[in-house]
């Protein structure tokens, strides 16, 4: 592989040959080609220098040059210093612009200091603000305090800020409106104290940290998807003002045992509550209406689930293998369950569905092997395909009149189902709605089924 500098060709050298097949692309692209300065890497754009690599075994304090043959340094670009070593670094007047993850990863990093004649950039103890100090860029991942509280003068912190950070515990000051995307990824944090004025949490901010307890502030409307998941949490205060929990918002969370959410809650996300092993109780105020996709799937703690007054829809998979719930009593304004709702739920004895679902999808109760007692909606028109398949222990079911068609494998494998009551005005049935269903011997079909 041929390699290029500032100069010209790296590594190979450049004959005459070569210069006269590659002579257009050596002198009118050059600039964008890598070149070395010292331990650095970098590019030439627009007369200027952005450092875009650097050396990962070097251990010893790095001081970023002003200058690169006579061309200032004004860039540290995205993951420049990524995984790097080095204890210390200088960042000179200089620089600029300090792309996201410059610093990403660096878990040697316990000071960082800017030159004071830098007009963009500061430095207080170590760590890295805007100039004004009004924005907290990058807090040394191996800086060793007990805890650290921000300054009064800063507003937001940044994306990746406390990334990989070993800081036990941060108290925010009262000017924080924001915490920036995965802020403090993989941080060693175990407590946090949140102000009153806080107004948003990015994406996947606490992701695989150590906070055991949340309490956010009333002021609180947004948070990011998977913001607090494969967190140790005991215990959930509060959840602010926020509307709609997001996405894979405590996924993982196993430790977690039970949870009250307050008024006002609407959504529980997709993934919400997945995998949270230890979660046996939630309770839920009226004002939740929905569901999303897998919001407690594989939560095999959940034994019983009292669902909100004013639930209306269930999630695909939202209760797919909770292996441990027993009884399901759905509430009166439910419209709408969805595919694999409760599939999986092995040990699932009764359901109760209100006479207000319209929408059952398919495989809904699949292989729901103790499933004895089903009471179904009277507004329903099918049965989509694999309903209630291997659900083992079904004797009887009563389907309601108004079911005119149902699909394919709706009773598959319900191999002590002896009994169906298919309702007059049924027209259609699909292949296979009863194969593998030993214990049926003989079923009335209604005239102009087919």
């Amino acid at each position: 592989m041929i390699e290029f500098n500032k100069a010209g060709w790296k590594g190979k050298g450049c004959n005459r040959a070569i210069e006269l097949a590659f002579g257009i692309l050596c002198f009118s692209v050059v600039e964008l080609f890598t070149a070395e300065f010292g331990n650095f890497t970098y590019i030439e754009e627009n007369g200027a220098i952005t450092i875009t690599d650097f050396e990962r075994n070097f251990f010893d304090p790095v001081i970023i040059p002003a200058e690169i043959d006579g061309k200032e340094v004004r860039k540290l670009a995205n993951a420049a210093f990524d995984s790097c070593k080095m204890p210390e670094i200088s960042i000179p007047s200089s620089v600029e612009v300090i792309e996201t993850r410059a610093f990403y990863n660096c878990q040697f990093l316990t000071t960082i200091t800017v030159d004071s004649d830098n007009a963009g950039f500061s430095s207080l103890e170590g760590v890295l603000f805007s100039k004004d100090q009004s924005l907290l860029h990058q807090f040394p991942a191996a800086k060793e305090v007990a805890s650290y509280t921000t300054p009064v003068s800063v507003t937001a912190i940044a994306d990746f800020a406390f990334q990989a950070a070993k800081l036990p515990s941060i108290t925010l000051s009262s000017k924080v409106t924001a915490i920036g995307d995965r802020a403090f990824e993989w941080s060693k944090l175990e407590s946090i104290s949140f102000n009153q004025g806080l107004e948003k949490i990015g994406e996947g901010a606490f992701y695989y940290s150590f906070l055991k307890e949340i309490d956010l502030p009333e002021s609180l409307t947004e948070l990011g998807s998977s913001v607090f998941s494969n967190n140790p949490i005991e215990s959930i205060v509060s959840l602010g003002g926020v509307t709609e929990l997001p996405e894979r918002a405590f996924y993982s969370c196993g430790v977690l045992e039970q949870f009250a959410f307050s008024q006002g809650i609407i959504r529980i996300g997709d993934e919400a509550f997945a995998s949270c092993s230890n979660l046996s109780s939630v309770t839920f105020p009226s004002s939740v209406e929905e569901f999303g996709f897998r919001a407690f799937y594989k939560c095999v703690g959940l034994t019983n689930f009292q669902f909100p007054v004013g639930l209306k829809r269930i999630g695909v998979e939202a209760f797919d293998d909770c292996e441990e719930l027993l009884l399901i009593n759905l509430p009166e304004g439910l419209e709408t369950i969805e595919e694999a709702a409760f599939r999986g739920c092995e040990n699932l004895l009764s359901v109760s569905m209100p006479d207000t679902v319209v929408s059952l999808g398919k495989g809904a109760f699949g292989s729901c092997r103790e499933l004895v007692q089903v009471d179904l909606s009277s507004r329903l028109t099918s049965l989509e395909p694999r309903t209630f398949a291997s659900c083992e222990s079904l004797v009887t079911i009563d389907l309601p009149d108004g079911i005119i068609s149902i699909g394919e494998g709706a009773f598959v494998g319900c191999d002590r189902l002896t009994n169906v009551n298919l309702p007059g005005d049924c027209l259609e049935i699909d292949d296979e709605v009863f194969f593998d269903c030993a214990s049926i011997k003989s079923i009335e079909l209604p005239n102009g089924v087919k």
